[in-house]
């Protein structure tokens, strides 16, 4: 009976090994006042996609960061939400690229783009940060622009209006409070078509 238990614990290890490790990082800012900003929908993104498989986010590297594990697709995915306010989130997926040997390869981030219609959504193998701070960040610290991304559109406010301003307020409007529902949901399937076919064929499946 043991021998037989020994073997079963060897081929989990073997099974587990053979795993491909990813990161999945939604941007956003910590704390009651941001939840339902603009700003915030990269964080609503992988919340929706940890909630389908009902896994809770859990705090690590002393309150840096909000960590979630999920085994899927034969992956094991850490997900997670940076708490150190958008414009130094590099510093928070920095460390936790490094505490969970992560290769850059196998790190996708989603986060929210004023260069894009609300509803659209944008996936890319790589890129500068077209003025997103948190992207720039991230950058800073990684040194590399070489990491995917999904951009979720969440329009430009115009030339009379601060971006800054508008990023940090809520969606107004029907109309565009159901387009950036749409576009979460469908940021959140071109994360799972990720997982399972690799970032060329979700950017010729959702761009």
């Amino acid at each position: 009976m043991k021998k037989k238990q020994k073997k079963k614990n060897k081929r989990r290890i073997k099974f587990l090994k053979n795993k491909k490790t990813k990161l999945l990082v939604g941007l956003g800012n910590p704390g009651r006042k941001y939840i339902d900003t603009r700003h915030n929908v990269g964080f609503k993104v992988v919340e929706l996609f940890t909630k389908e498989y009902n896994i809770e986010f859990n705090s690590e590297l002393k309150g840096l960061i909000e960590i979630a594990k999920i085994n899927v697709y034969n992956k094991l995915v850490f997900v997670a939400k940076p708490l150190t306010f958008m414009n130094v989130s590099g510093d928070a997926v920095s460390k936790v690229m490094q505490q969970k040997e992560i290769d850059l390869d196998d790190l996708l981030v989603v986060y929210d783009d004023v260069d894009l219609k609300v509803g659209n959504i944008k996936v890319k193998p790589f890129g500068g940060s077209a003025g997103h701070k948190g992207i720039k960040s991230i950058i800073k610290t990684l040194k590399t622009e070489k990491f995917k991304r999904i951009r979720i559109g969440i329009g430009h406010p115009g030339k009379d209006r601060s971006v800054s301003d508008y990023v940090l307020n809520i969606p107004n409007g029907e109309e565009e409070n159901v387009c950036l529902k749409q576009s979460i949901e469908k940021a959140k399937k071109a994360v799972e078509y990720w997982l399972q076919y690799g970032i060329e064929k979700t950017m010729s499946k959702f761009n």
